[in-house]
C-alpha cells in the first residue's frame, strides 16, 4: 500500500509523506522528514478526515503514528481498496 499524504507538525509547513501501512489505530509513514518520538502531528490522508496522531516511533525517514481517535475499519478498507495495486 502506497498512499500519498501530508504531515503537519506545529507551525512547520506541511510535508509530503507516503503511508505504507494503515489500520484503524494508526499508520506508518515514510518520506524526507524529521520527527521526534512523542510529537503530535496532523495527517491528511485522502479519503479520511484530517487526523491528529502521536509519533510512536521514528527511525531514518519512517515513523509509526498512533491516531488520537481511531478511524472506522470500513473507512480504512475503503481507502485501502481505492489504492492502485502495482
Amino acid at each position: 500500500m502506497l498512499i500519498q499524504a501530508r504531515k503537519k507538525e506545529g507551525g512547520k509547513p506541511p510535508v509530503e509523506v507516503v503511508v505504507t501501512d494503515l489500520t484503524p489505530e494508526g499508520c506508518r509513514i515514510e518520506g524526507e522528514f524529521e520527527v521526534a518520538e512523542g510529537a503530535e502531528v496532523w495527517l491528511a490522508i485522502p479519503g479520511i478526515a484530517p487526523r491528529r496522531a502521536r509519533i510512536a516511533w521514528a527511525l531514518g525517514g519512517a515513523a509509526g503514528c498512533a491516531f488520537v481517535f481511531p478511524v472506522l475499519g470500513m473507512v480504512v478498507d475503503d481507502v485501502a481498496g481505492a489504492v492502485p495495486r502495482g
